[in-house]
């Protein structure tokens, strides 16, 4: 059944899907980039990543990789070593995780629009500005926070704290005898924090515009002739 939204308490309901669209939107940000083999291709050829390794077989380990995430096929025992395997075994199950609430974000930020919409339908429009609004605000909140983290920290500090909190010590591998981390060199992983960082940004300026478009727009268009005074955000 559908959630029973009080009226009185309407905008502190709306800042719940505002968080969840959020989360969507940053989720897809890191999804969209992991998985995205032209930027790797433009990486690997930056950091003269195939002078080592070969292009045909640093690409083929990248697509291995994919499908392994992904739940295709099973990582190259031949070109991962037992500890790299470990560690990306790691990796798929944090990934998997965050598939899974990105999900259920999605069918959780469902039921709370339907809901909404058959507890005021005719303000459906006006909430959903709001609802854009509000992920907008949230998520460049988020960024700002993260963004101030990092210019105190730097990203050195901010990668092993995150690999110490998610990872059971196998995450510290030498270059020179580990083609996992020959392909992936610390500068990789900041290009790659630096893009999801800036996706996420365009997403959120996106949503804040896209609700303020549907408010002085759209809402304009199907806002109720009983209702005399604009809504207030």
């Amino acid at each position: 059944m559908f959630l029973n939204i009080d009226k009185k308490n309407l905008k502190p309901i709306l800042l719940a899907p505002a968080l969840i669209l959020s989360i969507i939107v940053f989720l897809s940000s890191i999804f969209y980039n992991v998985y995205d083999m032209k930027y790797y291709e433009k990486e690997y050829e930056k950091y003269n990543i195939y002078s080592r390794l070969g292009k045909e077989k640093t690409l083929d380990a990248t697509q291995n990789l994919f499908d392994f995430f992904q739940g295709h096929q099973d990582i190259d025992h031949i070109f991962f070593n037992e500890d790299e395997v470990s560690h990306l075994y790691d990796v798929k199950l944090i990934l998997d995780k965050l598939l899974g609430i990105f999900i259920g974000s999605f069918w959780l930020i469902s039921l709370v629009i339907v809901s909404l919409y058959y507890s005021e339908k005719h303000k459906i429009v006006g909430n959903l500005a709001k609802v854009f609004l509000y992920a907008g605000i949230i998520s460049i909140g988020f960024l700002v926070f993260v963004s101030t983290v990092y210019l105190v920290a730097g990203f050195d500090d901010m990668f092993i704290g995150f690999h110490r909190l998610l990872f059971e010590g196998n995450y510290m591998f030498d270059p020179n005898v580990s083609n996992m981390k020959a392909m992936f060199p610390d500068a990789f992983f900041q290009d790659m924090a630096h893009r999801i960082i800036m996706t996420f940004l365009y997403q959120a300026v996106m949503l804040f515009l896209l609700g303020l478009f549907i408010r002085k727009k759209l809402y304009l268009i199907f806002k109720p002739k009983n209702i005399k005074q604009r809504t207030v955000f």
